[in-house]
């Protein structure tokens, strides 16, 4: 995988901390590696962390073509996880959203976009590089998303009233550029919502290197300090920061135990089998919403 050296993300310098060593070994990776929702192997890139603004990064880090071609050929089998994320983020709707032209950035199978559209949303559009995700949405919605990764110059300037990145940033190479980009592209008025990783929430704390937040798909973590800099790099002076409690069935939270995955598989396979695996169960685990206005 070929690599190349990066400054911050966010600040554009290179004044920085060794966060930690990389442990990739690339002949463990499987079609699932660039997958969402999957069980972790626990590896990661070098990490630097930023003096100026907090974030820690992957210095050096994968070219964003490799990136791409990554993306398209990972698999998907994470359907219910996906409706249930999407769930809980509609929650955090605000309740005088606009209903306007909406853009969901990483859409996977298309489940916010179908949340959006229970919401009022008539206008809706997707962006996703796997077929494979694409390929599982309700027909409906799959003629509404765009297969590729997020191409600034693509989207007019205001022309959304709402855009939505989960769980995206943490992924891409260039995250100053792309929320730069949803300003622009946003009305007067309109909203951008992100949910990012919150690498000082308590769960990632306790667990340090063993959370599954590190992991060979995350270019950089953020804390509240750096995803607030983010926002306001990218013209927003609205900036709403929230913890974000995910509701996902049992199963799932066992597959991200730190044990060996042999165990977790096992245990997954258990739970499921006595129908106990799907109670679906709300738990912060160290997740941050954002709502920047512009």
């Amino acid at each position: 995988m070929e690599v190349v050296h990066r400054n911050c993300p966010i600040c554009n310098i290179s004044s920085q901390t060794v966060y930690c060593e990389t442990n990739i070994e690339y002949e463990k990776l499987d079609a699932f590696a660039f997958a969402s929702r999957k069980y972790p192997e626990r590896m990661r890139h070098r990490l630097m962390k930023c003096t100026t603004c907090g974030l820690v990064y992957a210095d050096p880090a994968p070219v964003q073509t490799t990136l791409q071609q990554e993306y398209e050929a990972a698999s998907f089998d994470s359907q219910e996880e996906a409706r249930c994320a999407a769930q809980t983020y509609a929650s955090y709707l605000p309740k005088n959203l606009v209903r306007g032209k909406a853009l969901d950035i990483g859409t996977g199978g298309g489940e916010f976009l179908s949340e959006l559209q229970r919401y009022g949303f008539a206008e809706l559009e997707g962006i996703e590089p796997s077929p494979s995700a694409i390929a599982t949405a309700d027909p409906a919605i799959r003629a509404h998303i765009h297969q590729g990764i997020f191409v600034p110059e693509a989207c007019p300037a205001n022309s959304y009233a709402f855009i939505s990145c989960f769980q995206t940033l943490e992924h891409i190479a260039d995250p100053l550029t792309v929320s730069r980009s949803c300003y622009n592209a946003l009305v007067t008025g309109g909203v951008y919502f992100t949910v990012s990783h919150n690498i000082e929430g308590l769960v990632n704390r306790l667990l340090g290197t063993k959370s599954p937040i590190f992991d060979i798909e995350h270019l950089q973590l953020f804390s509240p300090q750096s995803v607030v800099t983010l926002m306001k790099q990218s013209g927003f002076t609205d900036i709403k920061l929230f913890p974000v409690w995910n509701r996902y069935p049992l199963h799932y939270w066992i597959k991200l135990f730190p044990l060996p995955k042999i165990i977790t598989r096992n245990l997954v396979c258990f739970l499921k089998a006595i129908k106990l695996g799907y109670i679906k169960i709300p738990i912060n685990v160290g997740n941050m919403g954002v709502l920047a206005f512009k």
